[in-house]
């Protein structure tokens, strides 16, 4: 049986009740061993429209008979079983089950990727996944869930900006304002082989071949300036921004 992490977040209706009833969901399933679920925190949202209701958000660890993909597709059943009419990526939602980790599987479809292509940074996923996975690894970085949380937690705010437009990368973070004021930023065509520090987070925009580095990746390439500024707002949020 294949062991796996499953983030859940909800910020409309009952988020508790909702919580509850997943947690039951995965308990009666013939294909799932519920093997644990972490406490649930209270989490300010990092992107999306203003004014959002704060989400509740959690972790499950369980163990399962299906594949990836039937795992996923089971995933969304539940979701729509919940109320969640469609999957709008920042919106507003009932439930939210997010497929963060699959054993030691690296997927990269159309419509599934595994491990999770943001669970490195964000904070409201690595605290809960601490709690009741720490020793599991992410398979892209080689790294521990608690070393992810490691990661995020040390002193320097240190982004190392991967792009082989580097003066348009440097107007595009101009633009970020407060968000990077207590940041520092280094711009490079490549990744240094043996970089004096690890970056806090590695913001890509060099095309997806792999990066030899530790730290979580932002992938921007071929966003447009709009969406990267969005984007790296939500990241840094979901790295800074404490859980209530």
């Amino acid at each position: 049986m294949a062991d796996c992490l499953i983030a859940f977040g909800s910020n409309q209706g009952d988020s508790g009740a909702i919580h509850e009833l997943v947690t039951k969901s995965f308990e009666s399933s013939a294909d799932i061993d519920l093997i644990a679920a972490s406490s649930t925190i209270k989490t300010v949202p990092v992107g999306g429209r203003k004014g959002q209701n704060e989400y509740l958000n959690g972790v499950f660890r369980i163990q399962t008979t299906l594949d990836p993909r039937e795992l996923h597709g089971q995933l969304m059943g539940m979701e729509l079983k919940l109320g969640r009419a469609k999957r709008q990526r920042w919106d507003a939602r009932i439930v939210d089950l997010d497929l963060l980790l699959f054993g030691d599987q690296i997927i990269a479809e159309q419509d599934l990727t595994v491990p999770h292509p943001r669970m490195s940074f964000r904070r409201f996923v690595l605290e809960p996944a601490t709690e009741i996975a720490a020793e599991m690894v992410h398979p892209d970085s080689g790294l521990s869930i608690s070393e992810l949380l490691d990661r995020i937690n040390q002193r320097e705010n240190y982004l190392l900006w991967v792009t082989d437009r580097i003066s348009q990368s440097r107007a595009i973070a101009d633009q970020c304002g407060e968000i990077l004021s207590d940041w520092t930023i280094e711009f490079v065509d490549s990744l240094p082989k043996q970089p004096n520090s690890i970056p806090k987070l590695v913001v890509r925009d060099v095309g997806r071949q792999r990066l030899p580095t530790q730290a979580p990746i932002l992938d921007v390439t071929g966003h447009s300036v709009e969406r990267i500024l969005i984007e790296i707002d939500a990241a840094i949020k979901a790295i800074t921004t404490p859980t209530i």
